[in-house]
């Protein structure tokens, strides 16, 4: 079971979930392919000792690439973005976990960036800022004006959201 779900509160509901954008996986599998390409390569040359320092910098390559593979996995598979009919609930790391919850009425901006390549490939950075809450950005969101989009519907749709805890009809 997910943080989000988790931390659900009776009268609470999941309006939208956001992802990391598959783009974080780019960059670590290029250069783990380029290593064993290299490792590839040196065995075919004839000169033992370039071969060995062409092997060596190809495996360390390799290696490198593979570690940032899986830094960008554990990343992806840690990190939650939710916007409830309440707040909003970033959560991110494995052993250390960070999180923010922002509650809805206290929203004050949704900011987007996104490069020339964010907007071609639907990526790009959300920092959310409210009343009380320095939030840190949330960099290579998947279709990060669609999560802009759930935000603002989700305020539209409860503006009298105060917190966590669903509003109590008032008496006479």
């Amino acid at each position: 079971m997910s943080y989000v779900d988790k931390t659900l509160i009776q009268g609470e509901a999941v309006q939208a979930r956001a992802r990391l954008h598959w783009l974080i996986y780019v960059w670590p599998l290029l250069l783990l392919v380029i290593g064993l390409a290299v490792v590839y390569w040196s065995r075919g040359l004839t000169t033992p000792a370039i071969s060995f320092v062409m092997f060596g910098l190809g495996a360390l390559v390799a290696v490198f690439g593979f570690a940032k593979w899986l830094h960008a996995f554990i990343r992806a598979w840690t990190t939650e973005l939710a916007v409830t009919n309440f707040r909003v609930i970033s959560k991110s790391g494995l052993i250390e976990r960070q999180t923010v919850e922002q509650i809805l009425n206290r929203v004050d901006s949704i900011e987007v960036t996104q490069g020339l390549l964010g907007r071609l490939l639907d990526y790009g950075t959300v920092m959310i800022t409210g009343t009380g809450v320095v939030h840190s950005p949330l960099s290579m969101i998947a279709d990060p004006l669609g999560f802009r989009r759930a935000v603002h519907t989700a305020i539209e749709k409860h503006p009298q959201a105060s917190g966590p805890i669903p509003p109590q009809p008032k008496g006479p």
